[in-house]
């Protein structure tokens, strides 16, 4: 099998931890892996993506064309069509995750190195997400239930210091209850997995 990744190194990557309120509450922006998805196919994911380089394959990774930041914006409409790029300035930044396994592609010559952001939007509208590039679906999901699903990578983890960053403060809330005590570890397993739109609030 050849090298999954670009650029030897750490390959950079941006994740959007995207909030609103709900009908149900508090809901957070998943995607669905594409099945043909080269790593955690079908899991759910936040949106998110490599940033863009004109480093050539087999060169180190370099800054430039895009930051992390703004590769986040954009990943999330090309996997949503929802374009948060009018209100950006309220991302706020989790922080950079590298190593530990996180991503199933990771190997001694190349990794993933993601610059992960928080966005609530509240009661601000936006049109209905729609499932788009490598996305096989995109849709709001009650955040009290997305402990529920398969989610790919370290995004579990991602998404609740997400949660606690955006509310200004780190103590327990309904919504974090769940995610209170679980193992973040990738591949460690997950309390009932929902497998119906019924399940994840369509």
């Amino acid at each position: 099998m050849g090298q999954p990744y670009r650029h030897p190194g750490p390959n950079l990557t941006a994740d959007l931890v995207l909030l609103r309120n709900g009908a149900q509450g508090r809901e957070i922006l998943l995607v669905q892996r594409s099945e043909n998805s080269p790593a955690e196919p079908g899991k759910w994911a936040l949106p998110g993506g490599f940033v863009e380089t004109d480093a050539a394959r087999g060169e180190p990774w370099k800054p430039g064309l895009e930051t992390p930041r703004q590769a986040a914006v954009r990943e999330t409409k090309e996997e949503t069509r929802l374009d948060v790029s009018r209100i950006e300035g309220g991302l706020k930044r989790i922080g950079v995750f590298e190593g530990g396994g996180r991503d199933p592609r990771d190997n001694a010559e190349a990794w993933s190195k993601s610059t992960a952001y928080v966005l609530d939007i509240g009661d601000t509208p936006l049109p209905e997400p729609e499932g788009a590039d490598d996305a096989a679906q995109a849709k709001w999901v009650p955040l009290a239930r997305a402990v529920s699903l398969p989610l790919a990578f370290d995004h579990r983890r991602i998404i609740a210091q997400g949660v606690e960053i955006a509310d200004g403060k780190r103590r327990p809330e309904e919504e974090l209850e769940a995610w209170r005590g679980l193992d973040f570890r990738r591949g460690a397993p997950l309390i009932q997995a929902a497998s119906t739109d019924r399940e994840i609030g369509k």
